[in-house]
């Protein structure tokens, strides 16, 4: 897994906007607690010849049905929802392919992602049916400081499509607000005017 910025599409003309960014990217304390955009890097067909493995792309063959791929990714922060300063953590997914009969069992560490809600749309506008989108806005299943596996599981498809599933990219973005979303005081305490 690759862990880095794109720094190579700044403007090298250094702006205010982009010292700024190289000053907070040098010290981790600043980042800390700031909005992240996670992506998973992808095969670029030269990952191997530089000694790399890549996980993504991801094909989920019919014939693999019940099997489970991992997928190892890091995060930077501590998620704690008793902080209140995590506004969302959002897992975005976009796999060829798939169609709303398919069946998948998507799993975070271990747990199970079924019950959080989930949003799907056209992977592509210009294409539509060639990729779909998926959005897990999390709310009781975050992953943890540190190395974590997203587990993705082919539980059926219909029978007459032949055609595998390819998970293309695979996101989480992190959003941090500026203050705690509970209400100081306790729930019954209200703001005073």
């Amino acid at each position: 897994m690759l862990v880095g910025l794109d720094a190579l599409r700044l403007n090298w003309r250094r702006g205010d906007a982009e010292r700024a960014f190289l000053s907070a990217f040098g010290a981790p304390a600043a980042l800390e607690e700031q909005d992240k955009h996670y992506v998973i890097a992808r095969d670029t067909g030269t990952t191997e010849k530089n000694g790399l493995s890549m996980h993504l792309p991801l094909t989920l063959a019919p014939s693999d049905a019940g099997q489970t791929h991992t997928i190892p990714f890091h995060v930077a922060d501590t998620l704690e929802p008793e902080s209140g300063r995590v506004r969302s953590v959002v897992l975005r997914l976009q796999i060829g392919d798939l169609v709303s009969a398919d069946v998948l069992r998507l799993e975070i560490n271990g747990a199970d992602l079924s019950a959080e809600p989930c949003r799907r749309d056209f992977g592509e506008r210009l294409t539509p049916y060639n990729w779909m989108l998926l959005e897990y806005d999390l709310q009781s299943v975050w992953p943890k400081r540190g190395a974590n596996t997203l587990s993705i599981t082919l539980l059926s498809r219909p029978a007459d499509l032949l055609s595998s599933l390819v998970v293309e990219d695979v996101e989480l973005i992190v959003s941090f607000g500026s203050f705690p979303a509970t209400r100081a005081g306790g729930a019954e305490a209200g703001p005073r005017l």
